[in-house]
């Protein structure tokens, strides 16, 4: 069966770049098109009736992320969004500049299908641990896990409350974004939204029932905050996060996965009904808030364009984009002070694509598909070798649950992070794994806790 998936997946593959090379169509044409290569994608990783984080992933690539503009586009031919540009740079796609974007795309989501795989099992679950250490250790970690939650609680609303006072005060939204992209941190780099993603992690393999409770209420509260202010595609992501916790382990049917996927959608088209984003850019409520949510988190299909657009990117940002600290450390160590466009691939984009509204705090998304072109060179088989390689790491990582504690926390940890790939990039999920073996490697040898899983407690099904 495996062997099979991968011969379709390789026939499509070719099936689908030959006819990009010899077969113009219309905007609703490509759309149909990539669209059907979608539904195949989806039906070759959908080996089982279990979900998988891959799985998700591909669905907010396919139905969101990458693919949003394609459904809109499809269901309302006027309404013109596939070769539109946007607001930071005004274009419209050239004919083979469409074409490589959609080869591109095609080439990833079917090449990361083959090496996922490669070396994923069919049915395999995520077991719940059970902890073997006396009594008395058993106490004294659970009153850690305990601490730990307090502390992740207070910094993370000390952290949305003040975004939530500024975009209410500073005009919405599009304040919150511009201080953001003035920022000088990397996602994912700062101490304390590390450990609140680690220690989600840890309590989610290592804590009890109440514990585990308690933290996805954080975590969801702070998801509520950041998406009424209008971050909506974290809410998103953590609902599928809620939806894959509760259904990982048993055997699911199609139509009541596509019912629980119809009323999350609904929740997220709710709260962007109420949201500071959707008040401040004027929305018609009620009639175009669906459309504007495929067509504004469909953003990163022109975000994948423009990343194609730069020639050269600084040797610096190659660096930083997988180790964490990078640009602060060449700033120690550089007579010149060195800006954040020279070592992040996102701010090099806008400051070369329009210099005056980057100065003004404006900047432009990235996506996983950029990561790849950039450290492929543009060139199509590199780029076809790195998907490849991405999704045999993610297979790997998720048959490596079955036996190892610290697999686990990494797919707690950067759930939500990984299922947002297609809008976000390497540098969201890199830096927390790094932070995982750091802060895991000091619990673990505090408590001796073990990182191979001695005892598995499967629940039923």
């Amino acid at each position: 069966m495996k062997e099979l998936r991968l011969i379709i997946a390789v026939l499509l593959l070719a099936v689908g770049l030959c006819t990009l090379s010899y077969v113009s169509m219309t905007d609703w044409g490509y759309s149909l098109f990539m669209i059907l290569h979608f539904l195949c994608v989806l039906g070759l990783v959908w080996s089982t009736r279990r979900l998988t984080p891959f799985m998700l992933f591909m669905a907010t690539f396919v139905f969101l992320f990458i693919g949003g503009r394609f459904w809109v586009t499809l269901f309302n031919p006027e309404f013109d969004v596939l070769t539109r540009g946007n607001f930071f740079y005004a274009y419209s796609f050239s004919p083979e500049g469409w074409k490589m974007t959609l080869r591109f795309i095609l080439t990833f989501l079917y090449s990361a299908v083959i090496g996922y795989n490669i070396v994923s099992r069919e049915g395999e679950q995520i077991p719940t641990l059970q902890l073997e250490m006396s009594q008395e250790k058993q106490q004294l970690f659970s009153i850690f896990l305990s601490m730990a939650i307090c502390i992740v609680a207070v910094t993370t609303f000390m952290n949305v409350i003040p975004k939530l006072l500024t975009a209410i005060q500073g005009g919405g939204y599009l304040s919150l974004y511009n201080a953001a992209q003035n920022s000088q941190s990397q996602a994912g780099g700062g101490v304390f939204y590390a450990l609140l993603w680690v220690f989600f992690g840890i309590i989610m393999v290592y804590g009890n029932h109440r514990q585990r409770l308690v933290m996805l209420i954080i975590v969801g509260l702070r998801m509520l905050i950041l998406a009424y202010i209008g971050q909506r595609g974290g809410l998103g992501c953590f609902l599928l996060f809620c939806i894959w916790y509760k259904l990982k382990d048993r055997d699911i049917r199609l139509a009541p996965l596509m019912v629980i996927a119809a009323i999350g959608l609904g929740l997220v088209w709710l709260i962007s009904y109420l949201s500071l984003r959707s008040y401040v850019a004027g929305l018609e409520k009620g009639k175009n808030v669906i459309a504007d949510l495929f067509f504004s988190q469909g953003v990163s299909l022109t975000a994948f364009y423009d990343s194609t657009l730069i020639d050269k990117y600084p040797t610096l940002a190659y660096w930083a984009d997988i180790f964490p600290g990078v640009g602060s450390l060449a700033n120690w160590f550089s007579s010149e002070p060195i800006h954040h466009y020279h070592y992040n691939f996102t701010h090099f984009m806008a400051y070369t694509l329009n210099e005056p509204l980057y100065s003004e705090g404006y900047a432009l998304g990235w996506t996983l598909l950029s990561d790849l072109y950039v450290f492929a060179h543009g060139h199509i088989l590199l780029f076809a070798f790195l998907s490849c390689l991405f999704g045999l790491l993610c297979g790997a990582v998720e048959r490596g649950c079955q036996s190892s504690t610290i697999c686990q926390i990494i797919v707690y940890t950067c759930f939500i992070h990984f299922v947002f790939l297609p809008r976000a990039g390497l540098e969201s999920i890199i830096p927390l794994i790094i932070w995982i073996i750091f802060i895991f490697g000091i619990v673990a040898m505090t408590f001796h806790l073990s990182i191979r899983i001695k005892k598995l407690k499967t629940k039923s099904t």
